[in-house]
């Protein structure tokens, strides 16, 4: 156990504390050369606008084995703590500012759909 932490938890920072380190650490980030930067912006109080980002959340919320994860982490997005989240082709990547003094990744694979699978959601989306 570090200094400064209490029964193994850190100690207590505000909301506006985290969201103001969140905004240092986007700052430094872009000032470096050569990395782009895609925070996690909220907007209406909203974390998820299209369908598909609504139906990833619902989705991610049916696990019941990550139940202490799921508000963890809606409180991260809230406060500003995600600092870059790229979606690509089965893979989820993510810079985030937590409890600790730098910065970690995050990077989630996905298998991909089978077509028939992939096709019936699509369709299902248009309506």
């Amino acid at each position: 156990m570090g200094f400064g932490y209490y029964g193994g938890f850190p100690p207590y920072i505000s909301k506006a504390e985290k969201i103001r380190r969140a905004e240092k650490a986007i700052a430094k980030l872009r000032k470096k050369k050569g990395v782009i930067i895609e925070p996690v912006i909220v907007r209406d109080g909203k974390i998820a606008h299209t369908w598909w980002g609504k139906s990833w959340n619902q989705n991610l919320e049916r696990y019941a084995d990550y139940s202490n994860r799921v508000p963890r982490g809606r409180s991260y997005v809230r406060n500003g703590s995600v600092l870059d989240l790229k979606i690509g082709p089965n893979t989820i990547t993510a810079l985030v500012s937590g409890s600790r003094s730098t910065p970690y990744s995050i990077k989630i694979a996905i298998k991909p759909l089978e077509e028939k699978i992939e096709k019936a959601l699509m369709a299902a989306s248009r309506t």
